[in-house]
């Protein structure tokens, strides 16, 4: 078997003031710590901060927590996928795509052939300290098909 095509996935939140504790959670869930060869999935959103607090939850289950940069940081053509957590997310990622260009047409444009997915489902704000815990399993159920996507893609694109 040969190794996968490089895979970046942008997972991006816009609207919450909450939004980097949303994007940076949800991409430490897509990804697979346990895996030597992953696709490169990183958090974007405005509102970057995260909380102590969330660390610490993901820690205790052998996470780490990736913190969120500036959507406007990334490169459109070297996206191949965005993956957007709200409507303001997907509307900015499009209009990047439409004023830069989209990553070039290859194994993951035919499997994903808009390079812009919303998530489907919107996600709550995180809660307090207390309620964390119960918050991360319920993102975890919400965001495990698109876990289940994008890896399969990439071990398919090998």
């Amino acid at each position: 078997m040969s190794m996968p095509q490089h895979f970046q996935v942008v997972v991006i939140q816009w609207s919450s003031l909450l939004g980097g504790e949303i994007a940076g959670a949800a991409t430490t869930l897509l990804r697979a710590p346990e895996q030597a060869f992953h696709p490169y999935i990183v958090a974007a959103a405005t509102h970057g901060s995260c909380r102590l607090a969330l660390s610490e939850a993901l820690a205790s289950r052998g996470l780490i927590l990736w913190r969120p940069v500036p959507p406007y940081f990334f490169d459109p053509r070297s996206v191949d996928l965005w993956l957007a957590l709200d409507e303001t997310a997907e509307s900015f990622a499009r209009r990047r795509i439409e004023e830069s260009g989209p990553a070039p047409r290859g194994f993951y444009r035919n499997v994903f052939p808009d390079p812009v997915q919303r998530l489907g489902t919107t996600i709550a704000d995180p809660p307090g300290s207390e309620r964390l815990g119960e918050w991360l399993d319920e993102l975890q159920s919400v965001i495990e098909p698109w876990r289940e996507r994008i890896w399969n893609a990439f071990y398919d694109s090998s």
